[in-house]
């Protein structure tokens, strides 16, 4: 059996094993789902299985308390940073190097010199997006919901540098998430901005599923002393960690 499949297998094993004896909830069958989630996605680059087990764990970790930090907490952050990260990286042209790029298009025959070349390499990529509205809408709800109980809960069980770390992580990459389908759509000359082509035709048709989250989200910053510059709020640091 390939390594790959043999991983993967003994990944989907331990999880159903934990599964079994403790539960779906259980904080250790949570710790496994969480692992399998990552080994899939940064080892075997498995964007459709690392979806999978995203919205799996997203669903068991939804409702998260704030009560106490542990793998329900770790499970509700890395789960909808996930499920944003693979609405944003559905195109595997991401994952290559600037020369791998370059080769690509020489085998494919874009000229990047050449107006025809450009065209062509744009609608090459065009056919890599596959994101659904569906699943846009619900890797941003689910980042808006971590970012509502995350950004809630500072103060809670003395953990506060945990959870506005996480918070403001959070915050910068639903930033990078909502630009990079919405904005840039609209130029005089018609054409789409350098960097942002691979969504540029598709950009109008998700803007309404950011609309109101995007108010919704305007609400947490305060919470978060967040603002779109680099943050100017002091931090509290736990008893233990200054210099």
């Amino acid at each position: 059996m390939p390594a790959r499949h043999s991983l993967l297998s003994n990944c989907q094993l331990n999880l159903q094993e934990s599964e079994e004896k403790y539960g779906l909830r259980d904080d250790r069958s949570l710790s496994v789902l969480t692992n399998y989630m990552a080994t899939a996605y940064y080892l075997y680059h498995d964007n459709a299985l690392t979806w999978s087990l995203a919205t799996h764990l997203w669903q068991r970790t939804m409702d998260w308390d704030g009560e106490s930090w542990g793998p329900q907490a770790k499970g509700m952050w890395t789960a909808s940073s996930m499920m944003v990260r693979l609405c944003s990286t559905t195109s595997d042209f991401k994952r290559k190097t600037h020369s791998q790029i370059r080769a690509l298009m020489r085998r494919e025959g874009c000229n990047p010199k050449t107006k025809a070349g450009r065209r062509k390499w744009r609608q090459i990529c065009a056919e890599e997006v596959v994101a659904s509205e569906q699943d846009v809408f619900k890797a941003a709800v689910a980042i808006q919901t971590s970012l509502s109980v995350f950004s809630r809960h500072f103060d809670a069980r003395g953990w506060v540098w945990d959870c506005k770390s996480v918070a403001q992580s959070l915050r910068r990459q639903y930033d990078i998430f909502a630009r990079e389908f919405t904005k840039g759509e609209e130029q005089p000359n018609g054409k789409t901005p350098s960097g942002n082509w691979e969504f540029g035709r598709n950009k109008k048709r998700y803007r309404h599923i950011f609309d109101k989250i995007d108010r919704e989200i305007r609400t947490y910053d305060d919470l978060m002393c967040w603002s779109p510059a680099p943050p100017d709020c002091e931090v509290e640091i736990p008893t233990g960690m200054q210099d």
